[in-house]
């Protein structure tokens, strides 16, 4: 399940943001799990997830948080496919 994933992933490593593609994407940081709900299947393919990579990148480099650049960065990309 998901969700359980995003828990056993944030309780071995605090304070970090995981996200876990798919058709809703998961955004998760500590006991806070965000659900992104613009899934594309123009996302499945090969170089997504580097884009996105960069763009979370990206916007921590101008101070966002960690939650913040996650979720922006997903929705930026969900919207752009």
């Amino acid at each position: 399940h998901k969700f359980d994933f995003a828990r056993l992933i944030c309780g071995r490593f605090p304070n970090k943001c995981f996200i876990l593609k798919g058709a809703n994407t998961l955004v998760a940081i500590n006991e806070k799990t965000i659900i992104m709900p613009h899934g594309s299947q123009a996302l499945a393919k090969a170089g997504s997830g580097d884009a996105l990579a960069g763009v979370v990148s990206a916007l921590c480099a101008q101070g966002y948080s960690l939650l913040d650049a996650a979720t922006n960065g997903v929705a930026a990309i969900s919207f752009a496919a």
